[in-house]
């Protein structure tokens, strides 16, 4: 899970875990979609921008 204070910025994070998570992978950025987070998974107070959580 992702928090971002934009989309771009959320987008950034998104690339920089691929990148760490396979460095060959060179995911392009145009290539990310988002969506927000079910109900159940929104924070329910403030967070810190970043990634979060990856679910398995």
């Amino acid at each position: 899970m992702i928090f971002g204070r934009t989309e771009s910025e959320a987008i950034a994070d998104m690339k920089t875990l691929a990148d760490a998570i396979i460095p060959e992978n060179a995911l392009k950025t145009e290539h990310i979609a988002l969506r927000l987070a079910p109900n159940d998974r929104q924070p329910i107070g403030a967070v810190i921008p970043g990634v979060q959580y990856v679910w398995q």
